[in-house]
C-alpha cells in the first residue's frame, strides 16, 4: 500500500512539473508586455531648483519603469476558479478549452508568485524594485505619508509609478496565457496569443479601475 501511495505521489510530482513552463517561455511574454507599457512610461519627473517637479524631455534611456519584484496571480487566479456557469468562466471558454483550463488550475497549484530579475529584464528603462524595499520605505515614512512616499521614490528612482506583471498562465500547448498586469492601482487581465516566436495581446477580458 505505501508503495502504490508513493507511486501516485510521484505522478502528482511530475504533473505539476509538466505543467510548468519554461522560464524563457515566462521572460519572453514578461518582455513583450514591457515593450507594451513603454509608451506609458516615457515621462520622467525630476524636482527643480524651485522645489516643483518639472517634466523632463525624452533623452537617451533612462530608468521610467518601476516593475515589483514579484506578482500574484491575482484577479487571473480567482477567474480560472469561478464555476462553470458563471459569465467570468464562460467568457475564459471563449480563449481557453476545458483541458487549458484544468491545466491552468495545476498551475495555480505552484508557487504563487514568480519573481522579476533584473538581470532578464534586457529593457534599460526598467529598475526591477524588490517588495522588500517597497516595504521598508513605507513603512519609514509611515503609511499615511503618501505623498512623502511618492516623493522619496521620484528623487531615488525618476518615477513614483510601480507596476506588477502576474505570474502568467499557460494553455495546454503555451500558444496562450491568462496575465493580469497592474500599473499603479489599475489593473487589467489579458489574454496573450503566440504566433512563431513573439507574443501579442488578444484581448483584454477585465479592466479594474480605482479611483
Amino acid at each position: 500500500m505505501k508503495t502504490i501511495q508513493y507511486c501516485l505521489g510521484l505522478l502528482s510530482a511530475a504533473g505539476l512539473v509538466s505543467a510548468q513552463p519554461a522560464p524563457d517561455q515566462q521572460r519572453a511574454l514578461v518582455n513583450t508586455i514591457l515593450e507594451e507599457l513603454e509608451p506609458q512610461a516615457m515621462t520622467l519627473v525630476q524636482r527643480g531648483p524651485n522645489g516643483r517637479y518639472q517634466l523632463q524631455p525624452k533623452q537617451p534611456p533612462v530608468l521610467r519603469l518601476l516593475l515589483l519584484d514579484r506578482s500574484y496571480t491575482g484577479l487571473a487566479g480567482r477567474l480560472l476558479l469561478a464555476a462553470d456557469d458563471t459569465p467570468y468562466n464562460q467568457r475564459l471558454r471563449q480563449h481557453f478549452s476545458a483541458d487549458d483550463l484544468l491545466y491552468m488550475r495545476r498551475q495555480l497549484t505552484m508557487t504563487s508568485f514568480f519573481r522579476h530579475q533584473q538581470a532578464t529584464i534586457p529593457q534599460p528603462w526598467v529598475r526591477v524594485l524588490p517588495m522588500d524595499t517597497l516595504r521598508a520605505l513605507r513603512q519609514r515614512l509611515g503609511w499615511q505619508a503618501e505623498f512623502r512616499f511618492t516623493d522619496s521614490l521620484a528623487q531615488r528612482y525618476g518615477s513614483y509609478t510601480t507596476f506588477a506583471i502576474s505570474k502568467p498562465l499557460f494553455s495546454e500547448d503555451h500558444t496562450r496565457a491568462l496575465v493580469n498586469v497592474a500599473a499603479g492601482s489599475d489593473t487589467s487581465t489579458c489574454v496573450y496569443q503566440k504566433t512563431g516566436t513573439r507574443w501579442r495581446r488578444k484581448e483584454v477580458l477585465y479592466i479594474v479601475i480605482s479611483d
